[in-house]
């Protein structure tokens, strides 16, 4: 066996399992997981009674610089400092309720809330370190606060046209989503607010898909127009915090301001 090289026992053996398993990491971070785990909870206590205030945000001089790119990105690589949650997320994260349910920092903070307070292991040793790697980063939560939202729906049936064999193409009219609220920042290693701002985000004016089979066209749509809102929510947020931090306070990697120039430029 491979120096440093971990076996993989079963979930319920992983709490005496070697120092590189998911509790081994654990036993080496406990401290600062459970800070972050615990003040999340307290930014869920108070999240609903926070005032805006101003339409401002600014970092503390000795703060880390909010690093943006799981917000900016369609991927998600989890292992920046900033996340963003709904309050929804926050005052209901096992999800029992649907709608507003996001964003992927809810799971990851489900997880590791799990293996760290519980002691339970519900995924995977690789998917279990993948969270606890992701965590382990977080400095920033960004939390939509929202005070009124639309989901996108779709109005007609759409109407299915073979395209190849294999492939075909719906198309149909939707009522597009809108939702108005605030975008609040919170310090998650000492609970500091740090400001906020109002925000609007809609659906795009065409969402379009080519890749649904049979008569899974309803369906496939509607999972599309719900994916281009949650992506236009991203991006209005993550505009409304690169407007208002200055830029050495805020990190982008090449390809996230090549997008984001794009994007500007295209409105």
């Amino acid at each position: 066996m491979p120096k440093n090289h971990c076996p993989s026992p079963a979930p319920s053996a992983w709490n005496t399992a070697c120092s590189d398993s998911p509790a081994g990491i654990i036993r080496k971070r406990q401290s600062g997981l459970n800070r972050t785990l615990d003040n999340l909870n307290a930014v869920a206590a108070k999240v609903s009674e926070q005032r805006l205030g101003s339409d401002k945000v600014s970092l503390p001089a000795k703060a880390p610089v909010m690093e943006m790119d799981d917000i900016g990105s369609y991927s998600y690589d989890g292992t920046f400092n900033a996340q963003l949650f709904t309050v929804q997320d926050l005052l209901d994260p096992d999800a029992q309720s649907p709608g507003m349910h996001l964003f992927p920092s809810r799971a990851t903070w489900r997880t590791v809330k799990a293996m760290v307070k519980d002691g339970k292991y519900p995924k995977s040793e690789e998917e279990s370190l993948q969270a606890i790697k992701r965590l382990s980063n977080w400095r920033y939560g960004v939390v939509i606060k929202a005070r009124s939202i639309r989901a996108p729906q779709i109005e007609s049936q759409p109407v299915t046209t073979n395209v190849t064999d294999k492939r075909v193409y719906s198309s149909g009219t939707f009522s597009g989503g809108l939702i108005e609220g605030d975008v609040l920042i919170y310090d998650l290693d000492d609970l500091g607010f740090l400001g906020g701002f109002p925000f609007t985000a809609r659906s795009s004016d065409h969402v379009e898909s080519t890749t649904y089979s049979g008569g899974s066209g309803s369906e496939g749509l509607q999972g599309q127009l719900d994916r281009d809102f949650t992506e236009q929510i991203k991006q209005a947020v993550f505009f409304g915090l690169i407007d208002r931090l200055p830029n050495d306070r805020v990190y982008m990697n090449g390809n996230l301001r090549q997008r984001v120039t794009s994007a500007r430029g295209s409105r």
